[in-house]
């Protein structure tokens, strides 16, 4: 134990924006307007803070999910780091990355950090009600349900050498929300994870075991009754029958088996060296509406390992995974996911050149032939090169920076239908500082595309580049602390396609049609900023685009925008 802290002086701290941008593209066939502004705020002693956060945007609509943002919290901070928070709104609770992690919850997130035990809860919308449409007799169009999660987890330990945790999380959809949808659904889930890692942290020990039960369709929400799965011939205690619709809605769609996910991961910190090895396995129904963007059917291994030499100089880094799908094998195949890569950075301490080169292959195989009908066959492997580096150097007094950029991306696809992709990228800045406040840039980019399907059809593309700007900035205008910005940038393009196709007109398949599509692009961009540390930042922003050739139009964007720190 220990006293709590003791209370200073009360502080207020915060930023606003507001910001509105204009696009008239398409020589002003399309028009949209965006406009947006916020506001956060936090005020407080040392024992205690609170504060809030809002976000409105024009692009908020019914008929969509939301795009405003409204959130608030209270804190209280006890001793040694240990605090109560009460969070109000929209909230990004992070308590078990298979169960329920960063997802937008609008409702409530408590946390309580005591060291020796903690404990988090949150509850909320997930998803915003939105009703469908019934188009005519037999077309309907389905609308999305209102979706409710509530997660809980207890801990023990800081996560600095331990920690034990206990999650569980509850998803729902409400049948009731809309009157056209599809299949609402509902999940009950709950796993433990453990954290250990020696005092230096030089060896860490993590993972965790996840169970989940799913029902892809809960009809009206309501449970089958007891009488009735009697009724049915179904053998089940009356006492098991209670606890189970305690948590999820028991019917005939309820998928009777719970599914799994675990992890583990080992990391060794020795020698400059962070090597962490993980292995995943995610069954193909396991779910969790609290996180309903993992990626399941999966397992494998994943090695990386960071290594840092030479003071800090050089930097070496390396990757390999290896996933698979159809755990179940029920699927007509099992597709492997491969990736090897390794990277190498020189920072050099002395004024030379940094130099960065890269290397990744991905692979990708389900093991059936280009002639099956089972499934689509895959066995493709993509090949990644890149090259950077990067140089300040001074000449004729001026301070010079410049940058090269060189990327090959080759993909193969060994399927006879199967479409290969060929793509390489040059770029070039160079930028200069003068001795009064002027700063300029010049670049050139180069880009070739090839897209090759077998037997039907190709593509070549190539885009080619230069451009340049100023910026110059006025010091001391209005103030001693006012700064006014203007800058001036322009880029042309040529971009060059060609499109061969098969003629359907020649019944032998033999024949193809090309067409050569031609255009030039001209952007200027223009843009003024004046800053003013006690009033704020006010920028214009001005956007103009020239397309002509076989694209002949012109895009106009103009955007302002305001800033200021509490």
């Amino acid at each position: 134990k220990g006293p709590a802290p003791k209370t200073s002086n009360f502080d207020v701290s915060g930023n606003f924006f507001a910001e509105t941008r204009n696009e008239n593209l398409v020589d002003g066939t399309q028009k949209r307007e965006y406009n947006k502004t916020g506001l956060r705020i936090e005020a407080g002693t040392e024992q205690y803070t609170f504060g809030g956060r809002i976000y409105l945007s024009n692009q908020e609509d019914s008929r969509l999910q939301p795009v405003n943002r409204y959130s608030g919290f209270a804190q209280t901070n006890f001793w040694n780091e240990r605090f109560l928070r009460l969070n109000a709104g929209d909230t990004y609770p992070q308590l078990n990355q298979f169960l329920l992690n960063n997802i937008f919850i609008r409702g409530f997130h408590g946390q309580l950090y005591l060291k020796f035990i903690n404990f988090d809860f949150t509850t909320g919308q997930t998803v915003r009600g939105i009703e469908g449409d019934s188009v005519a007799v037999t077309t309907i169009v389905p609308g999305t349900f209102e979706r409710e999660v509530t997660g809980m987890r207890l801990s023990f330990g800081t996560r600095k050498s331990f920690q034990f945790g206990i999650t569980t999380t509850k998803g729902k959809d409400d049948p009731n929300s809309i009157k056209y949808g599809n299949k609402p659904e509902e999940t009950a889930a709950g796993g433990l994870d453990v954290f250990l890692a020696t005092p230096n942290r030089k060896f860490i020990v993590e993972g965790s075991f996840n169970a989940s039960s799913y029902n892809p369709n809960i009809l009206d929400g309501e449970s089958i009754s007891y009488d009735t799965l009697q009724a049915l011939g179904t053998d089940i205690d009356r006492k098991l029958y209670d606890f189970v619709t305690g948590f999820i809605t028991v019917n005939e769609n309820l998928v009777v088996l719970p599914s799994f996910a675990y992890h583990g991961t080992v990391r060794l910190n020795v020698a400059n060296n962070n090597l962490a090895v993980t292995y995943k396995r995610v069954d193909s129904q396991f779910r969790s509406l609290g996180q309903p963007f993992l990626l399941r059917d999966t397992k494998g291994i994943s090695i990386t390992d960071n290594i840092r030499m030479f003071q800090n100089q050089l930097f070496l880094n390396l990757r390999y995974q290896d996933y698979e799908n159809n755990l179940g094998n029920v699927k007509p195949a099992t597709t492997d996911n491969r990736t090897m890569s390794f990277n190498v950075s020189y920072f050099p301490l002395q004024n030379f050149p940094s130099l960065t080169f890269g290397y990744s292959n991905y692979k990708r195989n389900n093991g059936l032939d280009a002639s099956s009908s089972l499934a689509l066959a895959e066995d493709n492997s993509t090949n990644t090169i890149q090259f950077s580096t990067s140089y300040g150097f001074l000449f004729t007094g001026l301070r010079h920076n410049f940058t090269l950029n060189v990327l090959n991306y080759n993909r193969t696809d060994e399927t006879a239908s199967g479409l290969d992709n060929l793509s390489n990228t040059f770029s070039f800045l160079l930028q200069t500082r003068y001795a009064i406040p002027l700063k300029s840039r010049l670049e050139f980019n180069f880009q070739q595309n090839e897209n090759t399907a077998a037997n039907v059809n190709s593509s070549e593309l190539s885009l080619n580049s230069f451009g340049g700007g100023l910026e110059y900035t006025f010091n001391g205008v209005f103030d001693p602390q006012g700064d006014l910005v203007l800058a001036l940038n322009g880029r042309y393009g040529l971009v060059n396609t060609d499109i061969s196709t098969l003629d359907p007109t020649d019944p032998t398949g033999a024949s193809f049609i090309n067409n050569n599509f031609d255009y030039n692009r001209s952007f200027v961009n223009a843009r003024i900023i004046f800053s003013l540390p006690d009033f704020g930042r006010l920028s214009l922003n001005g956007d103009w685009i020239s397309y002509s050739g076989d694209r002949d139009f012109r895009d106009y964007l103009l955007t302002a925008r305001y800033d200021i720190n509490l």
